[in-house]
């Protein structure tokens, strides 16, 4: 089952409104999206180009107009190659569509409790629900009069059109198999965020997991992409970054707090990750509302969009 004392800092959106727009490009210089899980759902918009998506331990080529639905505690994150495009997300908690003991509610009830799982990828042939779905967006991008009731029933519009094309499936197995490798790895997640700046094995991890060794590292590997000791790395790396962008300590600071023996081993995994320097991550022009808590952060991850460039949105 999902761990749900420990999820990620960040709040989308807002107590009485729990859904936030984002968007990104990716071939900013800054581009990063780290494999990650969180409780909210997202749908995410292909909107030009394509996205090297890695959904659960799969990877799927995205192209424009795709749509990807992600189901809370599922994996995801960029696949291997980073391809050019750009697209757009919607995150919110999914309680706020349910009205629960109605009739309309049954479905949504069957995807809360994972009894079913989305299709990794959402193609859209009726024109209506494809209207609905350009409308949802663009409701997010404007926040005009009325935005947070026209936002749930287009979002309420895209699940009724799941369910009517049976783009889902309810195979017992997958979904028993899934969820256990899920829980596996998500208290691995939750052990590396709360102690990231300790010495940690992979005999540690591996425990943690409640597998052997051996066993761990394959299936760590088969759903991040990453062995182990290099997700720790880039989890490390990605804290870092928000000391560089919010503090005036030195590297060698840094480097200790993030749980890296010394500035130069530091330095050389910085340039691994980030294919640059600290100092020169340093000298981006970064925003100033940076929130705490970077890792699994949207807020980091995702870019200013060009359709909001004129509004106060954050």
């Amino acid at each position: 089952m999902l761990d749900l004392t420990k999820q990620e800092s960040i709040k989308h959106g807002t107590v009485f409104f729990p859904i936030q727009y984002y968007w990104n490009e990716t071939d900013s210089p800054l581009y990063s999206l780290p494999v990650h899980w969180h409780t909210d759902y997202e749908i995410i918009h292909v909107l030009d180009g394509q996205f090297n998506f890695l959904w659960g331990s799969e990877t799927v080529i995205l192209n424009k107009d795709d749509y990807v639905v992600i189901q809370d505690g599922v994996l995801h994150g960029d696949g291997d190659e980073i391809l050019s495009g750009s697209y757009e997300s919607v995150v919110f908690d999914f309680n706020i569509l349910r009205s629960k003991h109605y009739s309309q509610d049954m479905f949504l009830k069957n995807v809360a409790e994972h009894r079913v799982i989305l299709n990794k990828v959402i193609n859209i042939d009726d024109p209506f629900i494809k209207q609905n779905m350009d409308k949802l967006f663009e409701t997010m991008r404007s926040r005009d009069a009325g935005y947070e009731l026209l936002t749930i029933g287009e979002i309420m519009c895209f699940f009724g059109y799941i369910q009517n094309k049976k783009m889902y499936s309810q195979d017992e197995k997958i979904i028993t198999a899934r969820n256990l490798k899920n829980s596996q790895l998500q208290s691995v997640f939750n052990y590396i965020e709360t102690n990231f700046e300790k010495h940690i094995t992979l005999e540690t991890l591996s425990e943690i997991s409640g597998v052997s060794p051996k066993y761990f590292c394959r299936i760590f590997r088969e759903y991040t992409k990453y062995t182990p000791i290099d997700y720790l790395n880039a989890y490390r790396i990605d804290r870092s970054c928000s000391l560089l962008m919010t503090t005036d300590k030195t590297l060698n600071e840094i480097a200790k707090e993030c749980g890296f023996s010394d500035s130069s081993y530091y330095i050389k995994i910085f340039k691994k990750y980030k294919g640059m320097t600290p100092y020169r991550y340093k000298s981006f022009d970064h925003k100033d509302d940076v929130n705490e808590g970077l890792f699994f952060n949207h807020e980091k991850y995702f870019q200013e969009s060009p359709y909001e460039k004129d509004k106060d949105v954050h």
